[in-house]
């Protein structure tokens, strides 16, 4: 584990601390549009990119899941890279034994990760073929996957280091 305060420290912390709060106040905010609106299923939210937009629900839905799936991506590097590049911070960095955690808790993400990636921070030709292909996002899945990694990392921060969260 890194010993150096630019990688564990209540500063970075406060960092982390933002973005699950901003993760589950998504969730909280898109869940029930997903299934309360009619273009929706429940848990399961269709991107709709290149749509005129007829009505203000539509565009709300597609700007809370782009920043659920944004703060998602964060988390998802946070909590399952192994090693680190340039600057990132890892979940070792604050639970040293992290790195030797089953991943088999996040399959969702884990084989949605490149779409993860390519449709959101990315401005590159497979973003097309996602938007054309696979356009969904089960919203359940991904939020229960990130709050078991979540409850996990809590559970094993010294008591010191719970307190900066």
């Amino acid at each position: 584990m890194s010993t150096e305060p630019e990688y564990c420290s209540p500063d970075i912390a406060d960092h982390l601390r933002y973005e699950f709060e901003m993760f589950q106040y998504l969730y909280s905010k898109l869940e029930p549009l997903s299934v309360e609106y009619e273009l929706f299923d429940p848990d399961r939210v269709v991107y709709k990119l290149g749509t005129t937009y007829t009505d203000h629900t539509e565009m709300e839905v597609s700007a809370l899941l782009e920043s659920f799936l944004i703060h998602t991506r964060v988390l998802l590097d946070f909590f399952c890279y192994q090693k680190r590049e340039k600057d990132n911070i890892l979940a070792s960095d604050f639970v040293e034994e992290w790195r030797r955690r089953d991943r088999s808790k996040c399959r969702y993400l884990c084989a949605n990760w490149e779409r993860l990636n390519k449709s959101l921070a990315h401005l590159a030709q497979r973003r097309v073929h996602y938007d054309q292909t696979e356009n969904e996002w089960e919203i359940g899945e991904i939020y229960s996957e990130v709050m078991k990694l979540l409850d996990e990392f809590m559970a094993h921060l010294t008591p010191e280091r719970k307190q900066w969260f």
